[in-house]
């Protein structure tokens, strides 16, 4: 008796599920065409090739326009600054040569004789040249020592190698000199050895 029902329930099941299906496959409905498809799209908001093209060129050309804009004003706006300058120091210029033109002469005379007194106050006076014997028999290191001593060389050690080297040593005059202050090592040599240089009077 289970069995029976339990068949019985089985094949309810299935005619049940033949049904279902045959429900289900005839409601499908068929393929959309391709005209359909971009209809449905246009209503969606989509857009074909040749549209995109203009658009794209109308955006380029604004987007152009707009940058001629900016430039043509960026540009007109240095060109202003520029002829501003120019203008405010053509005035300064004027101004200052007017005022120039009406400075009196007396100011102007004191000016120049303050620039002259100037002038000659930093002109320095030229040292005086000092006098130096040398003595007969005298050593170069004894010369040197003596010359260091007077403040007409920084060292003696350096005046008396520089003697050796070059040959000096051998044609030292003993005389009374008048050395510049400001001589270097070679003019003191040549002065003393009687090459250059004036004696004391």
């Amino acid at each position: 008796m289970n069995l029976k029902y339990y068949l019985r329930g089985l094949g309810l099941g299935i005619v049940m599920t033949a049904i279902l299906l045959g429900i289900t496959s005839g409601g499908r409905k068929e393929a959309l065409t391709d005209d359909e498809i971009i209809t449905k799209a246009k209503t969606l908001g989509m857009i074909e090739d040749s549209e995109l093209a203009g658009y794209v060129d109308k955006a380029r050309a604004d987007a152009e326009a707009g940058m001629r804009t900016e430039i043509e004003k960026e540009l007109r706006n240095s060109l202003q600054a520029e002829i501003r300058a120019e203008v405010e120091s053509e005035v300064k210029a004027e101004m200052q040569a007017e005022q120039i033109l009406q400075q009196p002469e007396e100011e102007a005379a004191d000016t120049e004789g303050k620039e002259g007194e100037t002038a000659e106050a930093s002109k320095e006076p030229e040292p005086e040249p000092v006098e130096f014997t040398v003595y007969s028999g005298e050593l170069p290191q004894e010369i040197s020592s003596r010359l260091e001593q007077a403040g007409l060389v920084e060292s003696a050690s350096e005046f008396e190698k520089f003697l050796l080297g070059n040959g000096y040593d051998r044609s030292i005059v003993a005389y009374k000199y008048r050395i510049p202050a400001d001589a270097d090592e070679e003019q003191i040599a040549k002065i003393i050895t009687g090459h250059k240089g004036t004696a004391a009077e």
